[in-house]
């Protein structure tokens, strides 16, 4: 029986490689997609358990308890629980910055301005908890000072704001003189 059962499989893996090579991708894709699922489903988890319970509060242990796998899991995909904060942080700052882009086509740079806060009010209106995350709940930053070239949407966010004013003080449509003061 093995032995029929050997020969079938080399059998139809040299003579049928195609099939071979189709499901072996098949497989490959279907591990990618269950990996990335799991690590929005971390993500997911932490950022309710931040906004809940607090970053001090918060462990990979009870990460990992909530989505009922180990620690050991978490690890897999996450170097420590300063990394699953500042990627939180970071998709919050993708976001806003994708909505705040949108001002850009606004030639007047004084209701760019104006845009732009109404742009950054709409963003803490519709992501209450993401806004609390990034700009009310205090966290060490371990992980920003490590990965400054990381966090460009952050820096970009309030480069952005800042390019903004100084149009605005050029032209003379704002009473400031510097962009950091005004």
């Amino acid at each position: 029986m093995f032995n029929i059962f050997a020969l079938l499989i080399i059998n139809l893996l040299f003579n049928d490689r195609t099939y071979f090579r189709e499901n072996l991708m098949a497989i490959k894709e279907r591990k990618e997609r269950e990996k990335q699922e799991m690590r929005e489903r971390i993500l997911e988890v932490a950022k309710q358990m931040f906004l809940k319970d607090g970053y001090d509060k918060t462990s990979i242990r009870n990460i990992a308890d909530k989505i009922e796998y180990s620690p050991g899991t978490i690890y897999q995909y996450f170097e420590d629980k300063d990394e699953i904060f500042f990627i939180i942080h970071q998709q919050g700052f993708d976001q806003l910055f994708a909505m705040m882009a949108q001002v850009n086509e606004i030639p007047n740079p004084l209701e760019r301005l104006k845009t732009l806060g109404k742009v950054y009010m709409q963003f803490a209106i519709e992501n209450p908890e993401l806004y609390d995350l990034m700009f009310i709940m205090r966290a060490p930053m371990n992980n920003l000072l490590e990965k400054k070239k990381e966090w460009e949407r952050g820096f970009a966010s309030f480069d952005f704001l800042e390019s903004i004013v100084k149009e605005c003080i050029e032209q003379k449509m704002i009473r400031f003189t510097e962009t950091k003061i005004a």
